[in-house]
C-alpha cells in the first residue's frame, strides 16, 4: 500500500496503475467533481474501485447521495449504495464506485 498526493484533476501516473483510489472528502468542495472522478477512472485498473468518502456537514445525506450518483454517472462509474457512519462525529458517507462497462450501467 502506498499513499500518494497530487492534483486530483491531473495526476502524473499511467492509465490503470492502481487497484484502489481513495478520494477522501474532496468531491463535495471540488470545483469540478466530475473531472476528478474521470481522472480516478483513468487511473484505476479494470476490476479496481474508487472509494469516495464525504463528511456530512452542511448538506443532507440525500443531497450528497444524489450528487454522487450524478457525478458518477457522468464519469461512467457504477456507484454502489452509500453507507452512512452515524456513530462518528462528523458523520461520514462512504461509497464505492467501479468502472461501468457501458453508459447504461453507470451510476
Amino acid at each position: 500500500c502506498s499513499l500518494r498526493k497530487g492534483d486530483m484533476y491531473r495526476l502524473p501516473f499511467d492509465e490503470h496503475e492502481f487497484d484502489t483510489i481513495i478520494l477522501d472528502d474532496v468531491l463535495a468542495q471540488a470545483e469540478h467533481p466530475i473531472r476528478a472522478l474521470l481522472e480516478a477512472r483513468r487511473l484505476v485498473k479494470p476490476g479496481g474501485r474508487v472509494l469516495l468518502l464525504l463528511s456530512v456537514d452542511n448538506r443532507t445525506t440525500d443531497e450528497l447521495q444524489q450528487s454522487l450518483a450524478q457525478w458518477s454517472a457522468a464519469a461512467r462509474l457504477r456507484l454502489a449504495p452509500a453507507r452512512i457512519a452515524t456513530q462518528k462525529n462528523p458523520r461520514w458517507m462512504l461509497a464505492v464506485a467501479t468502472v461501468a462497462g457501458s453508459e447504461a450501467e453507470a451510476a
